[in-house]
């Protein structure tokens, strides 16, 4: 069964037990860090031992942790020899697989659709994210501690919210369109009629 990325990345587990090491979903630090070390698995290429323990030593820490292996050099000494003993006891191809799922999982993200032409010859670019992932957006307004509230409020509320922000604004178009409201009530004109 294909499962979008949008809905992979609503469903993301709290946190990965990649190789022993606990992991949180692969943050922006962490992809930063690891693109900026060249890290084989963010990066491309062929990933060895070397870059196995770099990611499990960074994801298995938020940004702070990150921060502290820069300053503390016998920590992250120290962190890095109880990493590589943990490794090289466990089969590579087994770590390679486990290491790997971790990373398409949590990096995996949607394409952007292109424009799309109407009936009447209007051009107009559609909407790449799912109406859910706009609502919660909006929802949110770039608060990501706010996420699992936005998840979690009425559907035809937040639908309402949007709407009424975008009339605000003077977006005279809305993301449902009157032909889809019209569908929409004569569905449910006809459950009643029943």
């Amino acid at each position: 069964m294909y499962v979008s990325p949008w809905l992979q990345a609503a469903l993301n587990p709290g946190a990965w037990d990649v190789c022993g090491v606990i992991c949180t979903p692969m943050t922006v630090w962490h992809e930063y860090i690891l693109r900026t070390s060249g890290n084989a698995y963010v990066c491309g290429g062929l990933p060895d031992r070397d870059s196995a323990a770099q990611l499990l030593i960074y994801c298995g820490r938020d940004y702070d942790g990150g921060r502290l292996l820069y300053r503390d050099n016998r920590l992250c000494s120290s962190i890095a020899r109880k990493m590589y003993r943990r490794l090289r006891r466990m089969d590579w191809t087994t770590t390679d697989d486990a290491v790997s799922e971790y990373v398409a999982a949590s990096l995996r993200t949607p394409g952007h659709k292109e424009r799309q032409q109407s009936a009447k010859g209007e051009t107009s670019r559609k909407v790449a994210a799912p109406l859910s992932w706009v609502l919660v957006e909006m929802l949110c307004r770039g608060n990501p501690a706010a996420i699992v509230d936005a998840w979690n409020t009425p559907f035809a509320v937040a639908a309402c919210l949007l709407d009424a922000g975008r009339d605000i604004r003077g977006e005279s178009d809305t993301l449902i369109s009157e032909t889809d409201e019209e569908r929409i009530d004569r569905k449910l004109e006809e459950r009643e009629a029943k």
